[in-house]
């Protein structure tokens, strides 16, 4: 076997070692979630694997205008939770509340299903995170649920504002913000500069 013929099979190897390297590459960024990053310090990439995701979705949904249900999930690596509250918008408090732990890291954390049901009654007005976390978080809660619980209550604030902008159309945005500056006194800046 001559020069030229080795050149030729190192050559094919060589080929079919690139296309066996793209291929890996390519399952491993789109079948194993992996991306390509650079390390800035180094100047090289490297291949890195996902360690964690969190999703979390509210649903608010109304049926007569008086009552606003609130579906939320909190998804991610180690947790899945479902909570529904229901929230009377003339009452402004929660009427009912429900949910479901389906998967938690320890099958201790399935304890504290049982206390979702006691936020009935909770008043969605100023000082609401200090009750939730009281009744649903610290150290006889979840923090998990606590984070759902405050989102779908921020759920429930954007669905009554839906609500008004609805009912009123001939209000401007504007209007709204200062309609609803009583309910929500200084809950954040647009809502401080507006409260009287």
């Amino acid at each position: 076997m001559g020069w030229e013929a080795v050149r030729r099979f190192t050559g094919i190897c060589g080929a079919l070692q690139a296309v066996l390297f793209l291929r890996v590459s390519w399952y491993n960024e789109l079948m194993l979630g992996r991306r390509r990053i650079e390390h800035r310090k180094r100047g090289r990439a490297c291949i890195a694997v996902n360690l964690f995701n969190r999703s979390i979705t509210v649903n608010v949904n109304t049926a007569d205008k008086k009552i606003l249900e609130i579906a939320g999930t909190f998804i991610d690596s180690y947790h899945e939770l479902y909570i529904t509250l229901v929230v009377d918008i003339e009452q402004n408090q929660i009427d009912e509340a429900r949910g479901e732990m389906k998967r938690t890291p320890n099958e201790h954390c399935f304890y504290v299903e049982g206390l979702i049901p006691q936020l009935k009654g909770i008043s969605l007005e100023t000082g609401i995170r200090k009750r939730v976390l009281q009744t649903v978080g610290g150290s006889g809660g979840c923090t998990h649920l606590t984070e759902l619980v405050l989102e779908c209550i921020k759920g429930a604030i954007q669905g009554r504002f839906k609500l008004m902008e609805l009912s009123r159309p001939e209000l401007s945005l504007e209007d709204l913000v200062r309609t609803g500056a009583s309910m929500y006194k200084n809950s954040c800046y647009t809502y401080s500069k507006y409260s009287v």
